[in-house]
């Protein structure tokens, strides 16, 4: 089964594998992995199978697509929702981790540490002076990943 937008008609077998709309159908998952960000089961295994396409052929057309490959797609969101978390509530570390699909607090803190070079909490402190959530607050906690705001 294929993921196929309402506005287009399924394509026959004999076209092309690049005409069955596999752009489409990474345009169509993306909100699919947004929502299913929190649940700890997602796997790449999961998304590709929700795709109907091959693994390897998924992984590959989802790479030139995003620029990322799936599983660090997957991570970088539920670490972007995270920092988001950290700087614009006052939610318990803990229940961040749990919100954003992390097994618990430990492999939160050192999945954090490992990408960010800082630990959840010092993120937050670093990063406390900012008292409104900006309008975009996705591209805001990108840029305090990536140290832009420091």
């Amino acid at each position: 089964m294929h993921i196929i937008s309402p506005e287009r008609e399924p394509l026959t077998r004999r076209e092309p594998c690049s005409a069955w709309g596999i752009k489409s159908v990474v345009q169509d998952i993306l909100p699919w992995i947004e929502d299913n960000l929190d649940n700890e089961r997602i796997r790449v295994s999961t998304v590709t199978r929700k795709s109907g396409y091959g693994h390897s052929h998924f992984q590959r057309v989802f790479r030139k697509q995003t620029g990322y490959n799936l599983a660090e797609y997957i991570r970088t969101r539920r670490l972007i929702r995270a920092a988001q978390s950290l700087l614009f509530t006052d939610k318990d570390i803990m229940q961040i981790a749990f919100d954003n699909g992390f097994t618990s607090q430990q492999t939160f803190s050192r999945t954090f540490r490992k990408y960010l070079n800082v630990p959840p909490a010092t993120f937050r402190k670093r990063h406390a002076r900012r008292t409104q959530q900006p309008r975009n607050s996705v591209i805001f906690a990108w840029r305090c990943l990536s140290g832009a705001e420091q």
